[in-house]
């Protein structure tokens, strides 16, 4: 096998992290070769057809040989990588995007407009905006009723509006389970027409920690533990439980959940097991909206915790995180390369080229299609186009 310079890199790495020095050492920011951000985890991220958007993070490093000599690093970081155009694991092509002036922490307040032209930010009662074409930060907007940087958001990519969720406990006793309390959903719409907030309750005996907006239902999945399914319809105010098939006994969190194909289907990842916390599992699950059905569709190479995804037409891409747990302050995680792991979703197949496929997440396939594993052909005259293009990019990159 061959070894590149960010492979020896990559080892020389792992090794620093993996061993137990006699005396505390200074800890260096980790770097990535191929001018990414480098090894990273608990970033905050969003995503359209177009780029991917990375916001801080940090990892854990070993100062000391006691367990508890480990130390949490926060990065200072905020990246894009561009999903319209191929390059190779490798080299993807990420581009260093300017920080938010005056703020030491971006992370946890993402969101991205309808047409992918603006980065909101929420820092408590304001919004901050940041122009991607321009790579400035424009105006600031105050919200005076409503902290829009709590719970976990998603943008409406019919309407524009951005929702952000949050789960309180409602009335459970001391000593109840988190997971078996009663809680009360709000949902915080904003508007950035009129930068207005409506809010909206529900109350569920279900905790959500993730959610996605589905064009194809116009409405609001929501992921709850054990991977229980909740749907909101944004327009008629209904909340209700989805009945699904399938088996996702294992799963207990995901770290990726994503929409594909304008919502048909949903993609989820990135788990701990539920009867062994100390084992992340490498299952990427699709749910398939029309039978809502649960299909594993195939494992990871890695595990992938504490990471980021982001889908581009049949590409799901996965980055950063852990590849072993990561249970602070007494376990170091094993990092996942600066090379991003590519998963071809309609040929079910991992590769390691990025290559953008038409339709770029706007249709390319019909949710059964992909839930039940129908194959396409390959080398087609837009594959060889990219290919073409991939082939330019690397040459003069």
């Amino acid at each position: 096998m061959k070894l590149t310079s960010s492979t020896v890199l990559g080892i020389m790495f792992l090794f620093l992290l993996t061993t137990s020095p006699c005396t505390a050492q200074s800890i260096s920011e980790p770097t990535d070769p191929s001018g990414g951000p480098g090894t990273v985890a608990s970033s905050d991220f969003v995503f359209n057809n177009q780029r991917l958007f990375l916001s801080d993070g940090g990892y854990n490093a070993r100062e000391g040989p006691a367990d508890t000599d480990v130390r949490w690093t926060r990065r200072q970081l905020f990246y894009s990588l561009d999903l319209s155009v191929p390059w190779p694991s490798s080299r993807p092509a990420w581009t260093k995007l300017a920080r938010q002036p005056n703020k030491a922490s971006m992370v946890g307040d993402m969101a991205l407009s309808k047409d992918g032209s603006v980065v909101y930010f929420f820092d408590g009662y304001q919004v901050q905006l940041y122009n991607v074409a321009k790579d400035e930060w424009g105006s600031v907007a105050n919200l005076t009723t409503v902290d829009m940087s709590l719970g976990v958001r998603a943008t409406d990519t019919d309407s524009g509006v951005v929702i952000a969720l949050r789960d309180n406990v409602t009335g459970a006793p001391d000593g109840v389970p988190s997971l078996q309390r009663a809680f009360r959903l709000t949902f915080n719409v904003f508007d950035p027409a009129t930068n207005g907030i409506v809010t909206e309750g529900v109350d569920t005996l279900e905790r959500v920690q993730e959610m996605v907006y589905s064009s194809e239902r116009k409405s609001l999945f929501l992921l709850g533990y054990q991977f229980t399914l909740h749907e909101y319809n944004l327009a008629a105010k209904t909340y209700t439980s989805v009945v699904v098939k399938g088996n996702t006994s294992k799963q207990l969190t995901a770290d990726c959940f994503a929409s594909a194909y304008n919502g048909k289907n949903l993609v989820a990842l990135g788990s701990l097991n539920s009867s062994s916390l100390d084992q992340i599992t490498r299952d990427v699950f699709v749910f398939d909206v029309a039978s809502s059905a649960w299909f594993k569709v195939s494992e990871t190479p890695v595990g992938h915790s504490n990471g980021v995804c982001a889908i581009s037409g049949d590409m799901l891409v996965l980055y950063g995180g852990f590849q072993t747990p990561n249970a602070y302050p007494k376990k170091v995680g094993t990092p996942n390369s600066n090379a991003p792991s590519i998963f071809n979703l309609k040929d079910k197949v991992w590769v390691d080229t990025y290559v953008p496929t038409s339709g770029s997440g706007s249709g390319g396939t019909s949710s059964s299609g992909l839930a039940a594993g129908v194959m396409s052909g390959k080398g087609t005259l837009s594959t060889v186009a990219s290919l073409i293009t991939l082939a330019t990019y690397v040459l003069l990159t």
